[in-house]
């Protein structure tokens, strides 16, 4: 007989069997399965199961998998392009660049291959320029859901600050810690945490950050926002920014 534990874990994997949903931890899989079946009382009999025998084949297993993972959308790999894998490759030549020009086209390489940082690419200048304008020059800058958002760096004018960034996604996670290896010969402290803003414990950890001078919220809300405002609502009251 199979264990509640090792159902949750088949599920999981159920979850992630999507290429579109396997970069996602495990966790915040987990979680969300969690939440799915205490909030639908038909769920509850799927843990209750003796064995993992036709499990994925269940209607109710293949509802409460369509329903997580729709859940799920704003922490995918959804909103990569067609290049996403392509990220790496441009890091790497990244690594080995010494030419500052030649290493901002490297940074807009990598900056297409996310469907926001796609859509910001013609206007990160202007866009920086707007928010610290109203800002200053900020000392602290907390970037939520961030993407690959952290590689416009080099149009932030920016120097000798602390960067704290989140994402969901363990790849981009480990990516961008990568990354801050590069910064930090430009005075540039990066620290990545991998958060899910579905996770109550997470924004805990959100509001247990020190004060930041500005706190970077890019199409994240309307994502969240799915199912009312409170998630929001929570995140931002979690937010220790001036701006």
């Amino acid at each position: 007989m199979n264990t509640k534990q090792e159902i949750l874990d088949f599920l999981v994997m159920l979850v992630k069997a999507s290429k579109k949903f396997s970069h996602v931890s495990n966790d915040l899989v987990e979680k969300a399965l969690l939440k799915e079946i205490r909030r639908r009382p038909s769920f509850h009999s799927i843990l209750q199961r003796p064995s993992l025998k036709g499990l994925e084949r269940n209607k109710i297993v293949k509802t409460l998998i369509r329903r997580v993972r729709s859940s799920l959308f704003p922490y995918t790999s959804m909103h990569y392009t067609r290049k996403a894998d392509k990220r790496y490759e441009y890091f790497d030549a990244l690594k080995k660049n010494t030419d500052q020009g030649h290493a901002e086209e490297i940074n807009r390489n990598i900056l297409r291959c996310h469907t926001s940082s796609r859509e910001r690419l013609q206007h990160y200048e202007g866009l920086y320029l707007d928010i610290f304008a109203i800002t200053g020059q900020p000392k602290s800058i907390l970037d939520i859901a961030c993407g690959l958002n952290p590689f416009s760096l080099p149009f932030m004018g920016l120097a000798d600050f602390e960067y704290i960034v989140s994402d969901a996604d363990v790849a981009t996670c480990n990516l961008l810690k990568d990354y801050f290896v590069l910064t930090q010969s430009r005075g540039v402290k990066g620290t990545v945490l991998c958060l899910n803003l579905l996770s109550d414990g997470d924004l805990e950890t959100i509001r247990k950050l020190p004060l930041v001078d500005v706190c970077f919220l890019f199409k994240i809300l309307d994502l969240l926002d799915k199912r009312g405002h409170k998630r929001s609502e929570m995140l931002l009251t979690a937010v220790n920014a001036h701006y």
